[in-house]
């Protein structure tokens, strides 16, 4: 049971750092800024194939995860996302 329990776990592991890179690599090519309204039209245009059926996660679902990723971060004084894809390495 233990050794069905960990295969699994790493096949969960492994859907989830896939999910993670098609996030990432998508995120890439948005805009360096982006309104809340542009923001919602761009992860509309983001479903991801799992258990062979394109899925669309929950809006605040996909906010909450590119954040975690450093993807994306909100700057309420100007009312916009900001893509951190596009920040210069340092």
């Amino acid at each position: 049971m233990e050794q069905a329990q960990a295969k699994a776990s790493t096949r969960a592991t492994e859907i989830r750092q896939g999910v993670n890179l098609y996030c990432i690599e998508t995120v890439r090519t948005w805009p360096a800024d982006l309104t809340p309204k542009q923001l919602d039209e761009y992860l509309l245009t983001m479903p991801y194939t799992r258990k062979g059926k394109k899925r669309r996660m929950k809006r605040n679902s996909l906010i909450r995860r590119l954040r975690t990723l450093g993807l994306i971060a909100y700057v309420p004084s100007q009312n916009t996302w900001h893509n951190l894809c596009h920040l210069p390495a340092g």
